[in-house]
């Protein structure tokens, strides 16, 4: 996920957005309840980010007209989709550019200069909330199989998906296509499951409050 933005908005960095006295950010969402709308009122009510977010976008791609003509600024969105969608925003003499990266640990290989979400939440409590918020953009579109399924059967389809998913053919198609192959493995996806399975109930409780629309 990132944060896009436009280059003529008072914020012009990550680090703007943790400004007192800076003009929040005209966030364009869909509704509560919606990935957009979760992750910039957590980053607002809990973080602190210069956001104002407006919903009531029918969908990602009206959120973008609102950018072009000036209503919205910025707004949370797939690096995939906004690929497919907005490809002028990764021009280099675009009036778009990204502030933020989410759901990642380490910078983007194309986004060198948009520093991610845990580089400016040092706070140990707040990186544990922002770790269980990330966790399921971390691991979109899952393939699970029965919990009584056979071993070699379980094996045999993680080496299938892994097979596939390194395949010079299929990365090439991707790619002719812009679209990204970056895969989570079996071993992987169940150490990030350990992982969330050992969040403190206090920061799960919190973060459920926040999507309901109830911090305090």
């Amino acid at each position: 996920y990132i944060l896009a933005a436009r280059k003529d908005a008072a914020v012009k960095s990550a680090a703007d957005l943790l400004k007192p006295g800076v003009k929040p950010l005209t966030l364009g969402v869909i509704a509560p309840g919606a990935s957009d709308h979760d992750l910039g009122a957590i980053l607002r009510d809990v973080f602190g980010f210069r956001l104002n977010i407006v919903s009531g976008y029918p969908s990602s791609g009206a959120i973008g007209l609102a950018i072009k003509g000036g209503e919205a600024e910025a707004q949370f969105i797939g690096l995939i989709s906004a690929r497919l969608v907005s490809p002028d925003w990764f021009a280099p003499n675009s009036d778009m550019h990204v502030l933020l990266q989410f759901a990642r640990t380490t910078r983007h290989p194309e986004l060198p200069d948009a520093p991610t979400a845990r580089e400016i939440i040092s706070d140990p409590k707040h990186r544990a909330l922002l770790d269980a918020t990330e966790a399921p953009y971390r691991m979109i579109r899952p393939y699970v199989a029965p919990p009584d399924t056979p071993a070699d059967r379980a094996a045999a389809l993680q080496a299938a998906f892994k097979a596939a998913t390194s395949d010079p053919a299929l990365i090439a198609e991707a790619k002719k296509i812009n679209l990204e192959v970056s895969p989570v493995l079996a071993d992987e996806a169940r150490r990030r499951i350990d992982d969330l399975s050992k969040t403190p109930p206090d920061v799960l409780q919190l973060l459920r409050k926040l999507r309901e629309g109830t911090p305090k």
